[in-house]
C-alpha cells in the first residue's frame, strides 16, 4: 500500500475553489499546503454524528461508512477523494479505526475516530492530509439584498434593530449555511461581532469597495490570520465576488456560495 497512487483528476483543484467559496479555506491549491500562523487546534476534528436507518439491513455498518466518508472529507478537503473507489479499498472496514460510539439525537450515531491512525494510512498515498491544526478564517461578507438593503454578516445579529427582523433572517440563514459546511470540512470560521469596535474600522463600503487591507487589519482581532471577503448580491444576475488572504496569498473567484455545496 506504500507509495500507493490515487487518481484524482482535477479534484484537488476544484475541491478548493468549492470550499474556498463557502469556508474561505481549504488545505491544498494543486499540491500547495497553506503556511499555518496562528492555527487553532481543532475540537472533535474525528468524531461526527450520521442517520442511523433502522430500515437498513446492517445500519450500523452503513453509519460506520458514512461516519467515515465524512471524517476523511475533513481529513483530505475534498468530498471525491473521501468516497472514491481508492478509500474503500484503503478502509475496507472502518469499525477497525472506531474508538467510540455514542447513541445521537433522534436516529443518530455518534462516531470517533482514532485520527492519527486515519492519516497514517492516507500518508502512505498521494491523497493529501490536513492535520488538526488550522488557520482561523474571519468571513467578512457585504450582502446587497436590493432595494437599498445592504448589510454585513455579523455573529450577532440580535444587535439590529427590530424593524430589520426580515434582513436578520436572512443573513442567519447565509450564515448558518456557510458554518455548516466549514464544520463539515472541518475549517475553523467565525464571523465580526460588528460592535462599536468593528463598526469604527469597517463599513460596508470598505468591504464592497476593495479596501481589503483594512479588513486584514481588523482581523487580527480575532485572531484569525486567514481572511475570507465577500460581495454578494443574492437574486442578481450579477456574479459574487470573493477574496481569499493567507500570509501574503491572495486568491481572487465568482461565483454561487451553492456551488460549494455540490
Amino acid at each position: 500500500m506504500r507509495d500507493k497512487a490515487i487518481n484524482l483528476g482535477n479534484d484537488r483543484r476544484s475541491s478548493v475553489r468549492l470550499s474556498l467559496l463557502l469556508c474561505g479555506l481549504a488545505s491544498l491549491a494543486g499540491g500547495w499546503q497553506a503556511p499555518l500562523a496562528w492555527g487553532v487546534e481543532m475540537e472533535s476534528l474525528y468524531t461526527v454524528e450520521v442517520p442511523l436507518d433502522p430500515d437498513s439491513g446492517d445500519a450500523e455498518a452503513d453509519a460506520n461508512r458514512a461516519a467515515l466518508n465524512e471524517v476523511l472529507i475533513r481529513i483530505t478537503g475534498s468530498t471525491d477523494i473521501a468516497e472514491s473507489e481508492d478509500m474503500l479499498d484503503l478502509f475496507p472496514n472502518p469499525r477497525m479505526f472506531i474508538s467510540q460510539y455514542q447513541e445521537g439525537r433522534g436516529d443518530t450515531l455518534i462516531v470517533s475516530f482514532e485520527g492519527e491512525a486515519l492519516e497514517r494510512v492516507l500518508r502512505q498515498t498521494s491523497a493529501p492530509v490536513w492535520g488538526s491544526d488550522r488557520l482561523l478564517t474571519i468571513a467578512w461578507l457585504a450582502v446587497d439584498w436590493g432595494m437599498g438593503v445592504r448589510e454585513i454578516i455579523g455573529s450577532d445579529e440580535q444587535t439590529r434593530p427590530p424593524a430589520a427582523n426580515r434582513t436578520i433572517d436572512r443573513n442567519k440563514m447565509l450564515r448558518e449555511r456557510m458554518e455548516a459546511v466549514a464544520t463539515r470540512r472541518g475549517i475553523p470560521i467565525v464571523f465580526p461581532l460588528l460592535d462599536a469596535e468593528d463598526r469604527q474600522r469597517i463599513g460596508f463600503s470598505d468591504i464592497w469597495g476593495g479596501f481589503d487591507e483594512q479588513l486584514i487589519a481588523a482581523a487580527e482581532r480575532y485572531g484569525a490570520s486567514s481572511v475570507l471577503v465577500g460581495r454578494l448580491r443574492p437574486g442578481s444576475a450579477q456574479a459574487n465576488r470573493w477574496t481569499w488572504y493567507n500570509d501574503g496569498q491572495r486568491l481572487d473567484w465568482t461565483g454561487e456560495p451553492e456551488d460549494g455545496l455540490n
